[in-house]
């Protein structure tokens, strides 16, 4: 109701007015912070903290010898965090690709462990030569089509091996997770329609041309064959996101600082 409303509203506007800092990702959330109640002189706007990711000098290394493993030439697409929906478009389209880049691999890393055998039984049952990290080691065989990562904590040493890259639950409900770990690592990103949870993000990605954003499988398959036939292309998508990554970094630093002040 509006008065419900109201007294929510009232609520945080008193809890507001009690906070001594506030860090703000951007001028549009340092403005509705104010317009909630907070003390405009205890608002600064420190940008996004996930735009200072530290991407370890090892990753590179660990890239390059894995590619040697596979191939250097053999096109490579990581899907990351996915979900049954990203799956639902991933895996089809891919079978369609292989008739364009019969070579192509797809390494596959489910956002959750208990979805682990089943993101593989779907690769098998879409007909792809499936192999997994937990038996094969850190590399697959050339054989291979589709590569499950099913362990913990290895997207970013994949996403480093990646000529391009998809950043998974943007095909479902989830709201996508974090395109700025591949871009980092001067990777295209290939998002899906739905990524609420980084719109801000998103949206500099797309504007600076380091991401491309599909609806259905369609066009997934369609982008994935125009940026993997284009080494041009994909070398100024990277390059964009290492650009942008690094114009928007000391966040992290501004936050410390502000901290420190108020210890």
């Amino acid at each position: 109701s509006v008065e419900r409303f109201q007294r929510m509203s009232g609520f945080v506007a008193d809890v507001l007015q009690t906070v001594d800092w506030v860090g703000a990702q951007s001028k549009a959330d340092a403005e509705r912070l104010v317009d909630c109640g907070a003390n405009p002189q205890c608002v600064d706007m420190t940008g996004n903290i996930k735009f200072d990711l530290a991407v370890p000098a090892s990753l590179e290394e660990k890239a390059e010898a894995l590619r040697l493993r596979w191939g250097r030439q053999r096109p490579v697409l990581v899907a990351g965090s996915t979900h049954e929906a990203d799956e639902q478009v991933i895996l089809p389209a891919f079978i369609a690709l292989l008739n364009i880049l019969p070579d192509a691999l797809l390494i596959l890393v489910p956002r959750h462990p208990e979805r682990f055998a089943r993101a593989a039984q779907s690769a098998i049952a879409a007909g792809l030569q499936t192999e997994l990290r937990s038996s094969q080691g850190e590399a697959c065989s050339e054989q291979a089509q589709c590569f499950v990562i099913d362990t913990i904590g290895e997207l970013m040493s994949y996403y480093a091996c990646a000529d391009l890259t998809f950043v998974g639950g943007s095909f479902g409900e989830q709201g996508g997770h974090n395109p700025l770990e591949p871009a980092a690592l001067g990777k295209p990103v290939l998002l899906g329609p739905n990524m609420e949870n980084a719109r801000e993000i998103t949206d500099q990605l797309l504007q600076d041309g380091a991401a491309r954003q599909v609806n259905d499988q369609a066009a997934f398959k369609k982008t994935v064959a125009e940026i993997l036939s284009d080494g041009v292309l994909r070398d100024r998508m990277g390059q964009a996101g290492l650009a942008l990554l690094e114009r928007n970094k000391g966040a992290l630093k501004l936050t410390l600082k502000a901290v420190e002040k108020l210890l």
